[in-house]
């Protein structure tokens, strides 16, 4: 993976608005703001992982 595709990765949303229940719902209930309630990145789920690694292998960030 390139450098350019990782950080596109990174911030690419988890789930896709398209399979997203909640912004379903929000559409309904807020057809002209549709926001999603939860919104985690690629990059983020990668950091927890990574951290929950380092605290598993007994390392303080």
């Amino acid at each position: 993976m390139t450098r350019a595709e990782s950080e596109r990765s990174a911030t690419r949303p988890l789930v896709s608005a398209e399979d997203d229940p909640l912004f379903s719902a929000d559409r309904v209930h807020c057809p002209a703001g549709m926001r999603r309630r939860a919104t985690i990145t690629v990059g983020e789920v990668e950091e927890i992982q990574r951290r929950a690694a380092l605290a598993k292998a007994g390392v303080t960030a």
